[in-house]
């Protein structure tokens, strides 16, 4: 059942399917990430434009699908306060402390790709995010610290722990690689930084642009 699945297009016509909006937080998480994962780009967050319909309505409603952590609003299709949610586009901009840009999609999606865009994205709807797995990016320092303080913390408590849950670039690098838009062989690895670079070097993307 659809939670608050908004009747208009709160997007203003301006983002389409499969868009992806960066953004860089002024908060003391924002600047660790910014500051401690390569390339610096200056980006802390990433989340994913997705169109959803409901059942019997062919108009699309445009929504930021990301993984973050509690706060920020209720998701429109589930109610989730906290993992993956879908949100309104430029309410999430506007309550966002810091800037945001919009990284459009080169080639337009297909039917068939939007289509698959938003039944994969509904299966990962209030998904947990995890802070720790978003800090194990293995190919950063902050990471590599961070996975051999693990390591020795689950070698003393004699523990085994799951590192499945979703943070913000694994989530849109995932769903952006399973239609077929950009290649990565592990989503999980990647930081905003990495996945805005290797979407540069794959050309996926035209000339960003600052939401305001």
């Amino acid at each position: 059942m659809e939670f608050l699945l908004p009747s208009f297009d709160d997007s203003k016509r301006r983002f389409k399917a499969g868009d992806i909006l960066f953004f860089q937080g002024r908060g003391p998480l924002a600047w660790l990430i910014k500051h401690f994962t390569r390339p610096r780009r200056g980006f802390s967050h990433v989340g994913l434009i997705v169109a959803f319909k409901r059942v019997n309505d062919s108009h699309e409603h445009l929504l930021l699908v990301d993984a973050t952590s509690q706060g920020a609003g209720q998701c429109r299709i589930t109610g989730a306060t906290e993992g993956v949610r879908a949100r309104p586009i430029w309410e999430r901009i506007n309550n966002y402390d810091g800037d945001v840009w919009c990284w459009p999609l080169k080639k337009e999606l297909a039917v068939f790709q939007k289509a698959a865009l938003e039944r994969i994205a509904r299966a990962q709807l209030s998904e947990p995010y995890s802070l720790l797995e978003a800090s194990r990016l293995r190919r950063t320092p902050l990471g590599c610290v961070q996975r051999n303080l693990v390591r020795f913390y689950r070698w003393l408590r004699g523990v085994s722990e799951s590192f499945d849950a979703w943070h913000c670039s694994k989530l849109s690098s995932f769903l952006l690689r399973k239609i077929g838009v950009f290649a990565c062989d592990v989503p999980a690895d990647l930081s905003p930084n990495s996945f805005a670079k290797l979407l540069a070097e794959q050309g996926v993307c035209d000339t960003p642009s600052r939401c305001e």
